[in-house]
């Protein structure tokens, strides 16, 4: 029972000191959400209460993404959500994760939406990019099933 609560007091930590760093209202909002709320659809509830003029799937995006953009001064990550290499690949799988869809469901999307190259090389990397994700403690309550 001690690593559980060892990881969830990680997890707690990591996302204190990102939001510590963030000075934009709703970025700090967001990273509160994924603090204290534990499952995607009360996050995604949340958001639409505080945003009701907007998709809350578009609007997590947008605000993943432009933290995705954001560079923390004095840290050695490269961006505020500490994963180097975010790029449009990882939108799209956390896009596809936050709609529920299932890896199956992710890789017919992939091929309605791309060219068949470039559906071909994110297919190839769709069961990493999903663990990675799943994997990180800033996700975890979003992507939590």
């Amino acid at each position: 029972m001690i690593l559980p609560v060892l990881e969830e007091q990680t997890r707690q930590t990591s996302i204190i000191e990102r939001r510590g760093t963030i000075t934009t209202d709703a970025h700090r909002f967001f990273l509160a959400l994924l603090l204290n709320v534990p499952s995607r659809q009360k996050i995604l509830e949340l958001v639409k209460q505080r945003y009701p003029a907007q998709d809350p799937v578009e609007t997590v995006l947008d605000w993943v993404e432009e933290l995705g953009r954001t560079r923390v001064l004095g840290s050695k990550e490269t961006n505020a959500l500490g994963m180097p290499e975010f790029d449009d690949s990882h939108v799209f799988v956390l896009e596809c994760l936050l709609q529920g869809l299932n890896a199956d469901e992710i890789k017919t999307k992939a091929v309605s939406q791309y060219p068949p190259e470039q559906a071909e090389n994110l297919i190839t990397q769709i069961p990493a990019l999903t663990d990675l994700l799943r994997a990180s403690a800033l996700f975890k309550s979003l992507l939590a099933d």
